[in-house]
């Protein structure tokens, strides 16, 4: 007659893993998680809801990350493009960022978005975190596409 559920298995390791020392007696370090990648793609337990962290992204979340970064790029570009036909730039952060350099513009804009990006990444269970990741793609889209007509068909005043 099985007495548990290793011994009605049959298959499991005859030893009972709720007895002995626990596995997350300390918490995991940064650098395991990059030796080893996880494998949680979504909750586990069931009351978790959809709002967990999680160890792995899928295709989607990733891709979306990308084009949105592909996108600044492009607003930063066209941004420069303008600016070198005369144009002048409508944000006061981004014109003193400018005066320090064309270099130090591109640098600072893809890094920051880049950042912010990673975060919401991270956070992409979350609902907050996934309207934002499509907030950002339409209005990086639509900037991409305002400062690409402008640049082709504008001239500056």
């Amino acid at each position: 007659m099985p007495h548990g559920p290793d011994e009605m298995a049959g298959t499991w390791p005859a030893r009972d893993r709720r007895t002995g020392p626990d596995r997350r007696h300390r918490p995991t370090r940064v650098w395991d998680s990059l030796r080893q990648p996880g494998r949680r793609i979504a909750g586990r337990r069931a009351g978790e809801g959809g709002e967990v962290y999680v160890d792995r992204y899928g295709r989607r979340g990733v891709l979306l990350v990308v084009v949105i970064l592909l996108l600044n790029v492009v607003d930063a570009l066209c941004t420069l493009a303008w600016l070198g036909r005369g144009g002048m730039e409508g944000n006061p952060l981004m014109q003193w960022v400018l005066n320090a350099g064309a270099e130090f513009f591109l640098f600072q804009k893809c890094i920051v978005a880049a950042v912010w990006l990673i975060i919401l990444l991270v956070h992409k269970n979350f609902r907050i975190a996934r309207l934002g990741l499509w907030m950002l793609l339409v209005v990086y889209g639509t900037l991409a596409l305002y400062h690409g007509l402008l640049v082709l068909f504008a001239v500056p005043a």
